[in-house]
Order: structure tokens, then C-alpha cells, then sequence
């Protein structure tokens, strides 16, 4: 082999050891990129289990953990099934993940991080507790014949119904507010049967009125009939309320005024009893006139306790309070709560402000199913609703109170007032209106009558 021979090899090996060094350098490079994938390091079969989503969080992944094929967040009410439980490593790092497959559709399957799911199959959340208090016993009887579930602790099973205990007393101890998986929330009593405790359970706080049961044909009562005119409120009731109103908690101090309440009892009129109102959404523009102006009675009496301005019944509040029960049909209204839609059109029917509820208070059950009803039930219906709003209202943190009291809106020299009813859900609307709200004051007369 000649000098130049060896040159030109030796030249060779340098470039092929150069060569090998470029890929030597390059190497970790490629490691690194290997070492970022997942490697599937474990498996093990699991039989079939139920489970669903722990939150929003959480993508469903092929089994090479390089596609994304479902995101949990889609998939709120879905049970899955399990079936398989993997090990994957990345970056030094094991991490467990379940193949899962949606229960009603095998096609939508992948793997999921174990910590994104909890054992057992989807449920609809239920009725959760708002509010709570409890109290000395009160007693109440049903205040409708109609059917009437009552619940068990959770609302998730009717146990009794109110229909089949037409004589019974009932000892209340207790409040709670419910809200609904939709977001409703509503006032329910804890009932006793006074002669048998195993009957007890929850029943929506309309569906009762305060009073031991009472044979129909019992005395009538020799009070006189302005005393029914009056709720009169225990020493430091508004101060309390005050309290309550601006911090939005802590009504404790309302709420054991409520055996206050237990001892006022409407008192019934002879002559009112022999008034019989066939339907209360048919009734007369006199019927009417003449509840609005029994409730506003009962408002300034208690206003009149707390030096408030007191509210005054005019055409235009009779109207407004009109036309808000009208706006409730049309829209079928369903749930025990306000339909601010229907207050809002009423409202600018009228000429008045119409950016939100501003207006209405409104009670539920208290006047059975509407029909063939005496003036002195329906009295009898607006006092029992004053003194629910006034004493038992921490589910709404005493809003409903420190409207009737003016409190509310204490900084008004007028305010008007009307009164509706609706057979459907059993409602009663009570409608305040204070005079800064009247935008257009010829849609709206403030003309007492």
C-alpha cells in the first residue's frame, strides 16, 4: 500500500469517526424526544364498574396517550364503565389511567386519568338545604283538601299525603328552605302528628295554617271584627329586622319572635263568612277593591308601628296588580317563585320602571285551589301570609318583611298598593309600588279610591 493510499484511508476513517461523533452529538437529542412519549408500562383487567366524572376536568385519550378524543366536560350526566386500569410512564413519571366506555354508547371510549373519576353510576343531584332553623313546637292543620305530598329528610320520597289526615294537628319545629336541582327555592315545615310521631316529615309551608285542627261547625269567635285589621309586632322587631335586612344573616333573633306569631289568630267575620267568591280569577272589581284595601289595612298597621309611611290603594295599583296575575297565566307560570317576565310587561304596561322586580311579594297554597271560597277565607289567607313574611322569612332573608314594613324603601313619602290572586299554584300577589318608579305617570293614577 503506497503513501497516498494510506492518506486517502486514513482521511476516510477520520471522516467516518467525524461521522460518528455528528451522531454521537446528536443522540441525546433523539433520546429526549423518545423519553417524551408514553410508554405503556402496566395493565390490569378490572371487572365492570360504574363511575362518573369527579368535575369538568379531564381529556379521554387513545391508548398511546397521543390523541385527545373526548373531553369529560361534555359529558356532565354520563355513567361510565370501567373495565381496565393501565400504568402509563412519561418523562420518568407512572401515572394510572382507566379505559372507560360511556354506559349507553360503546363507541364513545379511551383512557382517562383515574383521579378525574369517581366510583359509581351518575345520579341527579338532589335538594340541597339553604337554610334551616329550628323552634319550639307550633301547632298547624292542613289548610287544603287537595292531594299533598309530604317528604322525607332528603325530598327524595313522598311518605305521607296531607289528604288522608283531614282532623289531624300537627306540631311544626321546624323551617327549611329546599333548593331544587333547577335552582327553586322553596320554604318546607318539619310536621308532627300530634297524637302519633312516627307520622312526620317535610311539607311545603303553604300547604298548612297555623291553628290546632278545628271541627267546621266550632263557635264563632266574639273578637271584634277591626281586631283581624292588626299584626302587632313584639319590642324589637323592626331593629332586629334592621339588622337582618343590611347583613343578609343571621336572623336567629327574628325567627324566635315566631312563637309571637303562633299567638295571633285571624279573627273571622260573621258577615264575611256568608260572602262566597265562586273563583278568585274571575272575581269582581269590588272583591278585589275590597281585599287590596283589607291588606294595605294590615300593612299600615304594622307600618303605623314602626312610624313608616303607610301605602294607599289607587286605580292604578288595582290595575298593575291586575295585570301582573293576567301576565302569570299567559306565560303558564309553574314554579313557586316570582315570574319576573310577567312583572316586567305588567310594569310597562303601566308606566312603570321596568328593569327587574321591583314590585311584588307573593305567597303560595294559602287559598286551596281558588274555588267556592268565602271573603272571610280569603282574608283569613292574606293575614296567614303577612305573618309567614313577618316571622318566618329567613329563607329569604327577611326581604318579604322589610317590604310590608317600608323598610325597604323608607325613604318615600308615597306608596301604592294592590292585591291579586291566582287558583293556579295558589298564589296571592302583592304588589308595593313606590312613587320614584312611576316613569309615566298618565299610564299610572295615584288617586286613592
Amino acid at each position: 500500500m503506497n503513501k497516498i493510499t494510506k492518506m486517502i484511508i486514513t482521511m476516510l476513517a477520520s471522516i467516518s469517526m467525524a461521522e460518528i461523533g455528528l451522531v454521537s452529538t446528536i443522540g441525546p437529542s433523539i433520546n429526549v424526544q423518545a423519553s417524551s412519549t408514553y410508554k405503556q408500562v402496566a395493565s390490569r383487567k378490572i371487572s365492570k364498574t360504574a363511575y362518573h366524572r369527579k368535575s369538568a376536568t379531564g381529556t379521554v385519550w387513545n391508548a398511546s396517550h397521543k390523541k385527545a378524543l373526548h373531553y369529560l366536560k361534555n359529558y356532565s350526566k354520563t355513567t361510565w364503565y370501567v373495565t381496565k386500569r393501565i400504568t402509563l410512564k412519561h418523562n420518568g413519571k407512572k401515572t394510572n389511567y382507566y379505559y372507560i366506555k360511556d354506559s349507553k354508547n360503546s363507541k364513545i371510549n379511551g383512557y382517562v386519568y383515574t383521579g378525574y373519576l369517581t366510583k359509581g353510576s351518575y345520579k341527579a343531584p338532589g335538594y340541597t338545604i339553604t337554610y334551616n332553623h329550628k323552634y319550639g313546637k307550633i301547632q298547624y292543620h292542613r289548610a287544603s283538601s287537595k292531594s299533598v305530598s309530604v317528604w322525607n329528610t332528603g325530598h327524595k320520597k313522598a311518605i305521607h299525603n296531607l289528604k288522608n289526615y283531614p282532623t289531624t294537628t300537627w306540631y311544626v319545629d321546624q323551617t327549611i328552605t329546599w333548593k331544587s336541582p333547577k335552582g327553586t327555592k322553596g320554604n318546607y315545615y318539619h310536621i308532627v302528628d300530634k297524637n302519633n310521631r312516627k307520622i312526620s316529615g317535610y311539607v311545603w309551608h303553604g300547604y298548612v295554617a297555623k291553628g290546632a285542627y278545628t271541627k267546621p261547625k266550632a263557635a264563632v269567635s266574639t273578637y271584634s271584627a277591626t281586631s283581624k285589621k292588626t299584626i302587632t309586632l313584639p319590642a324589637n322587631y323592626y331593629r332586629d329586622l334592621k339588622k337582618v335586612y343590611k347583613s343578609g344573616k343571621d336572623s336567629a333573633s327574628i325567627d324566635k319572635k315566631w312563637q309571637t306569631a303562633a299567638e295571633q289568630t285571624y279573627q273571622s267575620s260573621a258577615a264575611d263568612k256568608k260572602v262566597i267568591i265562586a273563583n278568585v280569577d274571575t272575581m269582581s272589581s269590588k272583591t278585589q277593591l275590597e281585599l287590596s284595601k283589607f291588606a294595605a289595612g294590615l300593612v299600615n298597621s304594622v307600618r303605623n308601628q314602626v312610624g313608616m309611611h303607610a301605602v294607599t290603594v289607587t286605580k292604578g295599583s288595582l290595575g298593575f296588580a291586575q295585570d301582573v296575575k293576567k301576565q302569570y297565566t299567559a306565560d303558564n307560570w309553574s314554579t313557586y317563585s316570582h315570574d319576573v317576565h310577567a312583572i316586567k310587561k305588567a310594569a310597562a304596561d303601566y308606566g312603570l320602571n321596568s328593569g327587574d322586580n321591583y314590585y311584588e311579594n307573593a305567597s303560595f297554597g294559602y287559598i286551596g285551589n281558588g274555588k267556592s271560597l268565602t271573603m272571610d277565607a280569603l282574608k283569613n289567607a292574606i293575614y296567614s301570609s303577612f305573618v309567614a313574611m313577618l316571622f318566618s322569612d329567613g329563607g329569604s332573608a327577611y326581604g318579604h318583611a322589610a317590604s310590608i314594613t317600608g323598610y325597604m324603601n323608607n325613604n318615600q313619602k308615597a306608596e301604592y298598593f294592590g292585591l291579586s290572586m291566582n287558583s293556579h299554584l295558589s298564589q296571592i300577589h302583592i304588589l308595593f309600588v313606590n312613587s320614584q318608579l312611576i316613569k309615566k305617570p298618565s299610564k299610572f293614577s295615584t288617586k286613592a279610591i
